[in-house]
C-alpha cells in the first residue's frame, strides 16, 4: 500500500502517525521537493532519501507521537554528521496525522487513483490548515512559499509501472497496447535482436543478462507481466516478484497445468500463501480462447485496466 492509504488507516484506527515531507532541497540531496515518509510505530511507508539523514529524521518523528504538536519545521544539512557527503540541504515539516485529516487524505487518494486530481494548500501557523481544489493537473509539482508559510502540492495518478518481461511476439504486442495507455511501460529480455523491435519513443527496453535479477528494480506498485522464452525462468521470475510484498499484481502467460507447475515452485522456495493471492495466471480475460498475440495484448490490458478500478474500489471502501 501506498503512504496515503496507512495513514487513512492509521487515522481511523486513532494510532500514531507522523507525515514527513520535503518541502524544499537545496544542492546535491537524495530525494527532491514533495517526497514523503510516513512514520508508524513499527514501520515507515516511503522515503525521503535513506541511510543517516532517514535514522535521523525517523527518531524525531516518533519523538512526536506523544506529544500534542503543530506542524513542525527543520532544516537539515547533508554533511558528514549524517555520515553523508552530499552536500546540500533538505528543508522538512513533521506532520502529525489523526483523525481529522481524513477528509484531504481521502481527496488525495482519490487524486493518485486518476479519479479526481488536484491541488492541496496547507497553510501553516496560526489560522493554518489544508484547502483542496479538485482540478486537472498536468504536471504535478510542489512549492514551498516560505514568506506566506504555504506549501503548494499538485496531485494526480502518475503513469503506472509495468514491467514486461519477454520481448517476444506477445511481449512486443502487450507493450505496444499498454504503452497507449497510462501505464510506464519497461520491457526486459536478454535478446537485443526483440528489444529493438520497440518503439522506444512509448516503451522502455532493458537488455539484461539475468532477467529475474532486475525484479529488484520494478518501482513500489508496480506490476509485473512474465511471458520469456522459457518456464523455469518465468518461475524465477515470478518467485522474485512474489518474494516483495509491494507489487500487487504479478502474472504469468499460460496454461493452467503451466500454473500447478509454478504453484509447486513458489512452494519449494518458500513462496507464502499470501504472496500467491497476488499471483494471476493464466493472464488476460477468462473465456478468451484467441491466442494470436494481439488478441492476448487487448485481454491482458483489459485485465490491467480492471485490476485498477478494483484498487481502487478496495481503496475507496477502506476510506469511507
Amino acid at each position: 500500500m501506498s503512504w496515503v492509504e496507512h495513514a487513512i488507516k492509521a487515522a481511523k484506527a486513532l494510532e500514531p502517525a507522523v507525515l514527513v515531507t520535503v518541502i524544499a532541497a537545496e544542492g546535491s540531496s537524495p530525494r527532491e521537493a514533495g517526497a514523503k515518509m510516513l512514520v508508524l510505530k513499527d514501520a515507515f511507508v516511503g522515503t525521503i532519501g535513506g541511510g543517516g539523514l532517514e535514522l535521523r529524521v525517523l527518531e524525531t518523528a516518533r519523538g512526536f507521537f506523544e506529544k500534542d504538536v503543530s506542524p513542525q519545521f527543520e532544516d537539515i544539512p547533508l554533511g558528514p554528521d549524517l555520515g553523508q557527503c552530499c552536500g546540500g540541504f533538505v528543508h522538512l515539516v513533521y506532520e502529525k496525522i489523526g483523525r481529522g485529516d481524513l477528509g484531504w487524505l481521502w481527496d488525495w487518494s482519490r487524486a493518485e487513483q486518476g479519479i479526481a486530481p488536484g491541488v492541496l494548500r496547507t497553510r501553516f501557523g496560526e489560522g493554518g490548515g489544508k484547502e483542496w481544489r479538485a482540478q486537472p493537473v498536468e504536471t504535478p509539482s510542489t512549492h514551498f512559499d516560505k514568506q506566506k508559510c504555504v506549501l503548494t502540492e499538485e496531485v494526480r495518478r502518475e503513469r503506472l509501472p509495468v514491467w514486461i518481461f519477454g520481448a517476444g511476439h506477445v511481449g512486443l504486442a502487450v507493450a505496444s497496447v499498454l504503452a497507449t495507455l497510462d501505464f510506464e511501460v519497461t520491457v526486459v529480455d536478454e535478446r537485443q535482436e526483440w528489444l529493438d523491435k520497440l518503439d522506444v519513443t512509448k516503451t522502455n527496453p532493458l537488455f539484461s543478462l539475468v532477467p529475474e535479477g532486475e525484479v529488484a528494480r520494478v518501482p513500489t506498485g508496480g506490476y509485473v507481466l512474465v511471458m520469456t522464452p522459457t518456464h523455469a525462468l518465468d518461475f524465477d521470475i515470478c518467485a522474485a516478484a512474489l518474494a516483495r510484498d509491494d507489487l500487487p499484481y504479478v502474472g504469468m502467460i499460460g496454461s493452467r497445468s503451466k500454473r500447478v507447475q509454478a504453484l509447486r515452485y513458489f512452494a519449494s522456495q518458500n513462496i507464502s500463501e499470501a504472496a500467491i493471492e497476488r499471483f494471476v495466471s493464466p493472464i488476460g480475460l477468462s473465456g478468451l480462447r484467441d491466442k494470436r498475440p494481439a488478441a492476448i495484448a487487448v485481454s491482458v490490458a483489459a485485465q490491467l485496466l480492471q485490476f485498477n478500478l478494483q484498487m481502487a474500489e478496495s481503496l475507496e471502501e477502506i476510506s469511507s
